[in-house]
């Protein structure tokens, strides 16, 4: 009886255990990301990617992944609202670079870059028809791309998170 009631009380506390392992690993306790304040001045926070621009860029340009793949990391090109081939897997440059080099861009999180000067929060931005540019107008003009990119957190800070939902202006 006392062998019997051993294995219970083991059972019992596995099942415990194991309990707690799930709830701490898969249940997302581990790994949280917590976002407690803005980025500072020219500044991000969040997920990036290293990729290799097939022209020069500067900090706060909009980019997307262009169909050539560059020596390890995707080359991208300044997106633009205007074609259907210039819109797609939105990033925005975190640092200035120049043709051929490797750089990084923003996939997701939130980023200030001080020559964006938003009307206010809340507002969605979108790919522009200005290579490179966001705005908080959708492009309006026929066959334009209208793609979000995110929303206005401040006046010069965007929570970055690219919708694929891209439609064309009629």
């Amino acid at each position: 009886m006392k062998r019997a009631a051993s294995v219970v009380v083991a059972v019992v506390l596995g099942f415990l255990c194991v309990g707690a392992m799930w709830d701490f690993l898969i249940q997302g306790r581990l790994g949280k990301i917590i976002i407690d304040a803005q980025p500072g001045y020219n500044d991000y926070v969040g997920t990036v990617r290293r990729v290799v621009p097939a022209t020069n860029v500067t900090l706060g340009d909009i980019v997307y992944v262009s169909t050539s793949m560059g020596p390890g990391f995707p080359y991208v090109r300044k997106a633009d609202a205007d074609a259907s081939n210039t819109v797609g897997d939105i990033m925005i440059m975190v640092e200035t670079a120049n043709s051929g080099g490797v750089a990084k861009a923003l996939t997701d999180g939130v980023m200030h870059c001080s020559s964006w000067a938003f009307d206010g929060p809340g507002l969605p931005v979108y790919v522009s028809t200005t290579s490179g540019l966001a705005v908080t107008t959708a492009p309006s003009g026929s066959g334009d791309q209208v793609q979000k990119i995110g929303y206005t957190d401040t006046s010069g800070t965007i929570r970055v998170k690219p919708s694929l939902n891209i439609t064309e202006n009629p």
